[in-house]
């Protein structure tokens, strides 16, 4: 075998848009994969704050993909678990970057198209970017804090009430936007309406929406008018959800907010005065009722579970109160005294900070949850307008892929080396048998020694998103 002239390039291919797609000159099979084109985005032109940079783990070649957002000397180690983006409504909503250990502002505030209802976080798994997704008054955008830029807001057909992001098998992400009796699935490549899913509700308001990604990517749903919580079950056709299961609860069964505990063993939902938790572990279990009533007359709200899945927080509306769950023995522990109504809640993602907002006012009170003053009050800061979501910030991780040449299929694989899961498969061109795959030394190309097609050398720029 010979190696062949690596021929110039003469087409961009947008893998983000079309994923599994390849250009060429015709001749060489040279292949334009990423979004990511000598530090700038193919799609927008603007310098891209993603690098990779490649690693030889024995035979194998391995790309290590790394994030770098210039908005922080913090978020330039890797690490952005400390922080939360806090969304604000008033005359001009917007997005803000909260660093819970100081309580300023990171960078400058996203402007949003109209009030926010609800946001997630999630992180890109090829490029390890932080996104935002926000469900605003009858619209949905996608932001991203690195830039500081929004999509181009997508109209629904009513106020949503919640979002959760998801990653799926092989790899693709969704936002799952709940309306009053259905869900709309975004996809988050493309930032479009895949699917609108009725819950079969006859008559409802669906308030709460969360991921068990241990089980097939099941989505939860809670429903307080009709006593029930809906499983939507994942199975990858071109309408990518559908309703798994409903359990039916008694007339007493009044389930809000929802989240899941580390082991995703047991959900917890706000109802009442209290917190149910049900075991997941033979479908959806009989909930069982936890008071968490600081004082009387109380309404259990926003929930947010820490990572060891030790303590659950829970705002109590109707009082100044926000209640600390013992998730060992189910009891509350711990009454958390503000100085305002609590309103949404969220716990940074290294377990430091509890961040809650005024259900009224214009602050967000940051608490100290691991520290020497487990439970006081650190810092309140001071916000444009009411707070109306509040979500952590990922911690950004190393992700690490193999490069695959499948000489027998005219194809290059990448697999995700963490979960041995394939996230794509990228066709060459027809006879091209890649024999050998290698990543250049700056990590912007994936080179391969192609058998077929006259002993040439092919190259091809590496997937960023």
């Amino acid at each position: 075998m010979t190696w062949g002239p690596v021929v110039p390039q003469k087409q961009v291919y947008d893998m983000t848009r079309l994923p599994s797609q390849v250009s060429g000159d015709g001749s060489a099979g040279i292949h334009q994969l990423a979004r990511s084109v000598a530090g700038r985005d193919a799609i927008t032109g603007q310098k891209s704050r993603r690098r990779w940079r490649p690693v030889v783990a024995g035979s194998v070649i391995v790309g290590l993909m790394i994030a770098i957002p210039a908005t922080s000397a913090q978020a330039a180690t890797g690490s952005q678990a400390s922080e939360v983006y806090v969304a604000t409504g008033g005359s001009t909503p917007e997005l803000e970057v909260i660093d819970s250990t100081s309580g300023a502002e990171i960078g400058s505030p996203v402007p949003l198209s109209d009030t926010p209802t609800a946001i997630a976080d999630y992180t890109r798994k090829r490029s390890a970017a932080s996104e935002v997704v926000v469900a605003e008054d009858d619209a949905f955008q996608e932001v991203d804090p690195a830039t500081e830029t929004a999509s181009t807001a997508i109209s629904l057909a009513s106020n949503p009430s919640a979002v959760a992001v998801a990653d799926v098998f092989p790899n693709q992400t969704y936002a799952l936007v709940l309306e009053a009796t259905e869900v709309q699935v975004v996809d988050l490549q493309t930032v479009t309406v895949v699917q609108s899913l009725s819950l079969g509700f006859s008559s409802g308001s669906a308030t709460g929406i969360a991921f068990n990604t241990s089980t097939s990517a099941n989505a939860y749903v809670t429903d307080k008018t009709s006593h029930q919580v809906v499983t939507l079950e994942y199975d990858s056709t071109s309408t990518p959800f559908e309703v798994e299961s409903t359990y039916d609860g008694s007339s007493s069964f009044d389930p809000t907010s929802i989240v899941f505990d580390s082991a995703y063993d047991d959900a917890l939902m706000s109802d009442g005065p209290g917190v149910d938790i049900s075991g997941l572990s033979s479908g959806f279990g009989t909930p069982s009722a936890v008071a968490m009533d600081c004082v009387g007359g109380i309404t259990a709200g926003s929930l947010t579970l820490d990572s060891s899945g030790v303590t659950a927080y829970v705002q109590e509306i109707g009082s100044d109160y926000v209640g600390a769950l013992d998730m060992a023995d189910q009891s509350l522990n711990d009454c958390m005294d503000g100085t305002f109504a609590p309103g949404p809640l969220a716990l940074t993602q290294d377990g430091g900070t509890l961040a809650v907002t005024s259900s009224t006012g214009s602050s967000l009170d940051l608490y100290d949850t691991q520290g020497t003053s487990i439970g006081e009050l650190e810092n309140t800061v001071s916000l444009p307008a009411t707070a109306t979501a509040v979500a952590p910030a990922s911690d950004l991780a190393l992700h690490v892929e193999a490069f695959v040449a499948e000489e027998s299929d005219n194809a290059v694989e990448m697999v995700d080396v963490t979960s041995g899961i394939e996230d794509q498969q990228v066709s060459l061109s027809p006879a091209t048998e890649p024999d050998a795959v290698a990543v250049s030394p700056d990590g912007q190309y994936v080179y391969t020694a192609d058998y077929g097609k006259a002993a040439t050398m092919s190259r091809s720029s590496k997937p960023t998103s």
